[in-house]
Parts: structure tokens; sequence; C-alpha cells
């Protein structure tokens, strides 16, 4: 997550940037994970490879949902704080995080 705000700042900047980042690096992620049951014979060919099984991982395990949550609540978290800390949002009463300055 703090990668992409590396190379897309912006995204992280935007009001729900960090709720949607951490959605967003979920769902990739997941569908990382998933791709990891199907088992053609091009996809073996390239996990057989050290950039195949970097990215692609050669097996399924289900208890990787957990800590791919985990690190995406704990990226939500961080980038939300830095947000604050840098007063690019402030929290008024059941409005949620606003611009500064914004209605």
């Amino acid at each position: 997550m703090l990668l992409i705000v590396g190379i897309w700042p912006g995204m992280g900047r935007a009001p729900r940037g960090p709720a949607k980042l951490a959605l967003g690096v979920f769902v990739i992620t997941a569908c990382f994970e998933f791709l990891q049951l199907w088992q053609t014979p091009w996809l073996q060919a390239w996990r057989s490879t050290l950039p195949g099984k970097l990215i692609l991982g050669t097996t399924f395990v289900a208890w990787d949902f957990v800590y791919y949550a985990l690190g995406c609540g704990l990226g939500w978290a961080l980038l939300t704080h830095w947000q604050r800390r840098l007063g690019l949002l402030s929290v008024r009463a059941g409005a949620g995080p606003l611009w500064e300055g914004k209605p």
C-alpha cells in the first residue's frame, strides 16, 4: 500500500483514499491467491521460475487471507494516521473525514 502511495501520491491523500486503497490491495492479493488454484501448463511453467514463485506463489493457503486483511488494515491505519498528523484530514462530529477547510 505504501508503495502504491509512493507511486500514485494522490490516491493516499483523497478523503477515502486509504480505505479504497486497502480494499483494492486486498482484492488484488486475494485474486493472486485464488489464481494458485488454477493449474494450467503455462502458469505452471511460469511458477517454476523465481519471479513466478514470488509473484504468483505455488500453493493455495486459505489462512493467507487473514494475513492479507491484517496487512491491509495496518496500511489503512498508518495512512489515515499520517493524513491526520500532516493535517490533510480533519474529522468533525458526524461528518467523517474531510479535506481541511472544506465543508
